[in-house]
């Protein structure tokens, strides 16, 4: 087994139970059996389960921005949600992660929401300079309520898939109704004009 194999390994199965079981309910273990790796072999690259988390948090934020960022500049389209999970399995236990991550709770949120914030605002900047996203005056407050949109809707997926008929928020059925509503809300807004 090659180094690099075995560290994929270890962080798709970290993502995969740390999205399932919260990051309190995963052990390294558990992390270790899913991986077929040692215990031993995890501290050796990561030091602790807290550096393996740091390591997953890095990873599967720069993963998502990456492929916003291509989605922004073009080099990607979506056709349908459900085609595009296909292409990218990784993204449902990458999102099941994300809301492990916020609903935690604490300074551990807090630094996940402050780089999903971050991670928004860049997509803005590629999005203004594509000419995909009109400029806006205040791109810190753009970001942070995008942000806040994609946490509510990763911790509450389950509650608005079960309001749309599904059983989580990536059925496609319910992520189309989700996305194609998202999208008309981002594109054309919701307020009408005040009547004069």
């Amino acid at each position: 087994m090659s180094d690099d194999s075995g560290l994929i390994r270890i962080r798709e199965a970290a993502v995969e139970l740390f999205g399932r079981a919260g990051f309190g309910g995963t052990t390294v273990r558990a992390i270790a059996a899913r991986a077929e790796v040692s215990p031993a072999l995890i501290m050796h690259h990561f030091g602790s389960k807290d550096g393996l988390i740091r390591h997953c948090d890095d990873y599967v934020l720069g993963h998502i921005e990456k492929l916003r960022d291509d989605y922004l500049r073009g080099g990607t389209t979506i056709d349908s949600v459900a085609d595009y999970l296909g292409d990218h399995p990784e993204l449902i236990a990458m999102t099941r992660y994300l809301a492990q991550a916020l609903l935690i709770g604490g300074a551990a949120s807090r630094r996940m929401f402050d780089r999903m914030i971050d991670a928004a605002r860049n997509n803005l900047v590629t999005g203004i300079e594509a000419g995909r996203i009109r400029p806006v005056d205040d791109l810190e407050a753009y970001a942070a309520i995008l942000a806040s949109w994609n946490a509510a809707s990763m911790m509450l997926g389950d509650a608005i898939a079960a309001r749309l008929g599904g059983v989580s928020l990536l059925d496609p059925d319910v992520l189309e109704r989700v996305k194609a509503a998202a999208d008309d809300l981002r594109s054309r807004g919701i307020l009408l004009p005040p009547k004069e």
